[in-house]
């Protein structure tokens, strides 16, 4: 799999086609099976947390997920100690907005990055509820990703790990103006 992954790279950048590849699947499948799928994987990946009780604030709060280059948007929250998922919808209003790329959100679980230095970059970016939001930024840098499935995180290194052309440009600028003050 990672060898066509890489294979498919020097054809086609993957921070430009994996982000198509996932608007396209989530724009073919059904709601209902699809939200039962995620939650199914939240659920298993994030159990030990779910039953020591780490997620409760998110008992009736809603989080939105957006991941920006990828046009895809999850709503998540817990209930019953299970996480709940729903597709973004003008109905359910979320309490909380974590929005970034998928490159941002695949170096946060990779451990490549933490959050605050996605979110001072304004890699992510978090919009609603402050003080919900410094949870789920907590949270999110409590978790362990070696229990994250083997293949799954074989993929999300591999694409935490392409270059980011968007620090480039911002390093080139940095740089650039450095030189012209000294």
């Amino acid at each position: 799999m990672l060898q066509l992954l890489a294979r498919l790279h020097t054809i086609v950048p993957a921070q430009q086609a994996i982000p198509k590849l996932l608007t396209f699947g989530w724009q073919v499948l059904p709601n209902k099976p699809l939200c039962q799928l995620c939650s199914k994987a939240l659920n298993q990946l994030f159990a030990t947390e779910l039953a020591q009780a780490e997620l409760d604030f998110l008992v009736g709060k809603w989080i939105e997920v957006r991941f920006t280059d990828a046009d895809l948007c999850l709503l998540l929250s817990v209930e019953q100690q299970q996480i709940v998922c729903q597709r973004s919808n003008a109905s359910l209003q979320a309490d909380v907005t974590i929005a970034g790329n998928l490159q941002a959100f695949s170096q946060l679980l990779a451990g490549k990055v933490d959050p605050d230095s996605l979110f001072f970059r304004r890699q992510l970016l978090i919009t609603g509820d402050t003080e919900l939001g410094l949870e789920l930024k907590n949270f999110l840098d409590s978790v362990d990703n070696q229990k994250i499935p083997h293949l799954l995180k074989k993929m999300i290194d591999f694409y935490a790990e392409l270059p980011n052309p968007s620090l480039k440009s911002n390093s080139v600028v940095a740089t650039t103006s450095r030189q012209t003050h000294d």
